[in-house]
């Protein structure tokens, strides 16, 4: 399944994840890293959280658990 990452409106530091134009989580810098924040119950359900040291880590395990790629969406 593929997934696209964008930046999550007014909220800073923080990326919604989306699959077929549905929101399924977000990915969140927090002081010690990236966390992955699922949406419950969603593809996301069950993935590790992390942290991981970027955002650009966050999503490759988000394109590994889902199977297809996450990519950041286009402007």
């Amino acid at each position: 399944m593929n997934t696209l990452v964008r930046p999550a409106g007014s909220r800073p530091h923080a990326w919604d994840v989306e699959l077929s134009g549905g929101w399924v989580g977000q990915i969140q810098q927090r002081r010690g890293g990236f966390l992955i924040v699922p949406l419950q119950p969603t593809v996301l359900s069950g993935i590790a959280p992390g942290p991981y040291a970027s955002c650009g880590a966050a999503m490759a395990v988000i394109a590994d658990y889902t199977r297809g790629t996450c990519k950041l969406a286009a402007a």
